[in-house]
């Protein structure tokens, strides 16, 4: 069993070669499918935006969509790294914190999702097979 913190899965050096390679074959694609391309990418990161408090993949949604605008344009590229890097302290920090450390962590991870589910079911309503809390 490793002892070291865990690794991202996604390894940043990698993941900007495959950037790289699928942007040049992104390049020779018409103007017209990489501008539907571009507006395909904002859409998606938009309905990701807005899915994210919401129950659900948002922060899934809003990656493809950073995935995708990454292949046109380089402030996409930039955000992704920084994302990946982010993502990358995240685990390392993971795996050196305490067993207390974590469970306080996934407790306060639990609650913020209780509150968003509780303020999307008085925003927009819960089903009647959902009994009414307050």
């Amino acid at each position: 069993m490793s002892s070291g913190p865990p690794q991202l899965p996604v390894d940043r050096i990698l993941w900007s070669e495959q950037l790289s390679d699928r942007r040049d074959e992104h390049r020779a694609k018409s103007r017209a499918y990489r501008v539907a391309y571009a507006i395909a990418g904002v859409v998606v990161l938009v309905v990701g935006l807005i899915a994210i408090p919401l129950p659900g993949p948002g922060w899934a949604i809003v990656f493809v969509g950073l995935g995708m605008l990454a292949l046109e344009f380089v402030w996409a590229e930039r955000l992704a790294m920084i994302v990946l890097d982010g993502l990358q302290r995240f685990w390392t920090w993971w795996g050196t914190a305490s067993t207390t450390l974590r469970g306080v962590a996934i407790l306060a991870l639990l609650v913020t999702m209780l509150m968003a589910v509780s303020l999307s079911a008085s925003l927009v309503g819960s089903p009647d097979f959902v009994p009414k809390l307050f």
